[in-house]
């Protein structure tokens, strides 16, 4: 019997959950990039340079590019794979164990990134928090100005992740 579109589709989005969970994620969904929510008005974020890379950084604003550049470089993929990663964290205040749940998460992101299929694909990483890897620096959602809720909710992803816990995301932008 053949398959209809929106089973083929379950099954590609149910291939892709389980590539994200394999690596150890808490959740992972293939979105379309037109579903993303940009607001130019988080940059106020960035602005207040409360990690201290705001200007610094190539990978964070202003240097890595405006929020409308961004999105047109976002724009280019018609897929975005949104990886979330979801850990204990008593002391949300507690910088260095943020940066080393950050760190972890985009290390995986990148082994997510190399294990997809056809590697010879043209792929661009989102990350959680500014991020060096392979000689290339990664911005992360907030330099992008991405509505990380928006997007959890788009995914069906459970946004907050309750007390004590927190979550990243990060994207691998894919053409398929």
């Amino acid at each position: 019997m053949k398959q209809t579109g929106e089973e083929t589709k379950r099954e590609e989005a149910g291939r892709w959950k389980k590539l994200a969970l394999d690596y150890g994620f808490s959740d992972g969904a293939l979105m379309s990039t037109d579903e993303l929510v940009f607001c130019p008005e988080y940059l106020q974020y960035c602005q207040e340079n409360t990690c201290g890379n705001y200007g610094k950084n190539p990978a964070c604003p202003p240097l890595c590019g405006t929020v409308e550049e961004l999105r047109k470089k976002v724009m280019r993929y018609p897929y975005a794979f949104v990886l979330q990663s979801t850990s204990p964290c008593d002391d949300f205040s507690d910088t260095l164990l943020i940066k080393q749940l950050k760190l972890a998460h985009n290390q995986l992101t990148m082994q997510v990134r190399s294990a997809l299929p056809d590697q010879g694909r043209e792929t661009e990483v989102i990350s959680a928090g500014p991020f060096l890897a392979e000689k290339k620096r990664y911005s992360c959602l907030s330099a992008y100005c991405i509505d990380a809720a928006q997007m959890a909710q788009s995914c069906n992803m459970t946004f907050y992740a309750g007390l004590n816990q927190v979550s990243f995301y990060s994207i691998i932008l894919t053409l398929g």
